[in-house]
């Protein structure tokens, strides 16, 4: 897995830190030291995805190849309507598996 995204990075130290913050104050993560803890928010929302079937916003590769095709872009080898027609088809399938789960609770 390290050598499949060494070139596609979570981005820059700064927006690490970013994220690592709003998932600080939106109490999905508590500082303990020098390590960050996820709360019981956190494991409920994994839980949720899971139990939807939505497994690829759980993954850090989702964000790697983000990254790697905004490089692209950048480049021009890659076109911005190709990478946000991408993104529409996965927000279009989420919002779907989300309106058709018809179960009163969610596996796991």
């Amino acid at each position: 897995l390290r050598e499949a995204m060494a070139e596609k990075g979570l981005g820059t130290p700064a927006t690490r830190a970013a994220i690592i913050e709003g998932l600080i104050s939106e109490k999905y993560l508590f500082r303990e030291g020098r390590e960050l803890v996820p709360t019981a928010k956190a494991f409920q929302l994994m839980t949720l995805l899971r139990g939807l079937a939505i497994e690829d916003l759980t993954k850090p590769e989702l964000t790697g190849n983000w990254e790697y095709q905004l490089a692209e872009m950048e480049h021009g080898r890659l076109k911005r309507e190709q990478f946000m027609g991408e993104i529409a088809k996965m927000a279009e399938r989420i919002v779907r598996k989300a309106k058709e789960y018809d179960r009163d609770t969610i596996p796991g």
